[in-house]
């Protein structure tokens, strides 16, 4: 059956409806609740599973959130006195862990979800790129794993977060599929030997602290590049697809976004939250170090976090309503392609247009306003390995005069600089390195004509609010005027140890309590 046979209602799907979702805490999380209670007030009920921290329970965090974040500043301003209310109406908190059975909600708590709850949301994970890997596989693998089998137990719609570079160390067109069993790169995957290996506990028992760390990491990054994995993200983000895929009475929608930034339009143009992928690179283009080791010619896959909602959503609309198509690649490339080599064009005039509006000091000032970036795969004359090599010699050189009476004392402020460029070179060049898969070796266009299907059958008068195309999207304009003056206000923060900025809290306190609607309900 022809989804134009069957025209997509949003509103009416999700009327009434009760979701549970899990990684509300971060980016696209919360920008998917936020963005759906002021689309979808009709929503029925949103139920929220948070892990607690030593020193807040996880209604204090969703309140915080809720309070403080500029991701729901729309709410705030829709709702006004009413806010609190507003909310307690629709949103449940439950505390509950990814990492275990049931998601770490008691027995009393699943009994409580079963039959009521229409659809699991599954947005939670780690996105450390080379992260410690028994952590990795507690919450991207296990964690996927304990979610859909929540989901079979309560009888409710499974829609699994993933990732678009699952895909691994390939290049070419990537098709909306998943052959379970069979990694990237072709080889016969055994899911339970993989985790097997990557155990904490056996893996090196004789190494602790950070040496096990560090080779742990080692093992399971040579693992994941046997496979066809580039780190150990997609390398447990691929396993948990084969996991969920292959439950029995699978009921599992895998929906799988590219680069997730700023949003165009909700909350607000240019927000964003933490360090995702062009953050960093973004950074690094508006600095000296503007030649990246990056192929021009290769596919830059970036999508605003607003239109992630709204795939999301479609995606979940289609498996409520039994129409799932299976896998649903959230992206840009197939269909308004952006190369890397644009990319660092763009970043370049967006450099100069925010130097002139915000300054900058000195010389650095006057460059950013004039150089142009450019991308070279050796990274150029003035490459990180290059720089931090000069940096190391010019070190060993004042120590050398570090005795000398005459020029001892500015040797050893020498000496002192270049040993602190030297390690943050180091951490630069780290970086690049773990960016090289995606900016150098693999050029991916990864297909989205399951969104775009979606969206067809769309009426025409919700298409612009609830549809997923993104050829219209201007690269020049959203780049410079969102995107780069959205990552120096929101990420780029963080790469220097600083807090990314928060709304003012509510005075009195804003509470959720829970003698509401609003419960969070002990393990």
């Amino acid at each position: 059956m022809k989804l134009a046979d069957n025209p997509l209602d949003v509103r009416k799907t999700l009327s009434g409806k009760h979701i549970l979702l899990t990684g509300v805490t971060g980016f696209l999380g919360k920008v998917w609740l936020s963005w759906l209670l002021t689309e979808v007030p009709e929503i029925g009920r949103v139920t929220v599973v948070i892990r607690p921290r030593p020193a807040q329970t996880p209604i204090q965090r969703f309140a915080r959130i809720a309070d403080t974040s500029p991701c729901f500043r729309p709410l705030r301003a829709s709702h006004q006195k009413d806010y609190a209310d507003f909310l307690r109406a629709r949103v449940d908190v439950v505390r509950g862990n990814v990492e275990k059975p049931n998601m770490g909600m008691g027995p009393a708590v699943v009994e409580r979800l079963t039959g009521q709850v229409d659809a699991v949301i599954h947005c939670a994970g780690l996105t450390d790129f080379e992260g410690v890997p028994g952590k990795m596989v507690a919450v991207n693998t296990s964690g996927a794993l304990h979610a859909a089998r929540l989901s079979a137990r309560i009888g409710a719609k499974h829609i699994h977060v993933s990732t678009c570079y699952v895909a691994g160390n390939v290049s070419g067109h990537m098709t909306e599929t998943l052959t379970t069993g069979i990694s990237p790169n072709g080889t016969v995957l055994d899911v339970d030997a993989e985790l097997a290996g990557l155990d904490a506990d056996t893996v090196l028992p004789q190494l602790t602290g950070r040496e096990l760390k560090a080779e742990q990491i080692r093992v399971a990054v040579k693992r994941a590049e046997a496979l066809g994995w580039p780190n150990v993200y997609t390398y447990t983000k691929g396993l948990a697809e084969h996991l969920v895929m292959a439950e029995p009475g699978n009921n599992v929608t895998i929906v799988r976004p590219a680069i997730l930034e700023c949003a165009t339009d909700y909350p607000f143009a240019g927000w964003n939250e933490g360090i995702n992928t062009s953050g960093p690179l973004s950074w690094l283009i508006a600095t000296a170090f503007r030649h990246l080791p990056a192929n021009p010619d290769f596919v830059f896959d970036v999508v605003p976090i607003d239109d992630a909602a709204r795939g999301l959503t479609l995606a979940t609309v289609a498996a409520l309503d039994g129409n799932s198509l299976g896998v649903y690649q959230i992206a840009s490339s197939d269909h308004n392609p952006m190369t890397f080599g644009r990319c660092i064009e763009l970043n370049g005039l967006a450099v100069r247009k925010y130097t002139r509006i915000h300054g900058s000091e000195g010389w650095q000032g006057f460059l950013l306003r004039h150089m142009d970036p450019v991308s070279a795969p050796d990274g150029g004359p003035l490459s990180v390995p290059r720089v931090r090599r000069f940096a190391r010699f010019l070190s060993k050189v004042a120590h050398n005069l570090d005795e000398d009476p005459m020029l001892g004392q500015a040797a050893r402020a020498v000496k002192e600089r270049m040993d602190s460029a030297e390690r943050s070179l180091g951490r630069i060049e780290e970086m690049l390195r773990v960016y090289t898969p995606f900016i150098r070796d693999n050029d991916y266009r990864f297909a989205t004509d399951n969104l775009r299907e979606l969206t067809a059958s769309l009426p025409d008068s919700d298409r612009e609010r609830f549809g997923y195309d993104l050829s219209d999207l201007d690269w020049c304009s959203y780049w410079v005027d969102v995107e780069y003056p959205g990552l120096m206000h929101w990420s780029i923060p963080l790469l220097h140890g600083n807090k990314a900025p928060e709304d003012p809290a509510s005075e009195p306190a804003f509470t959720m309590d829970q003698t509401t609607a609003v419960k969070a309900v002990s393990l």
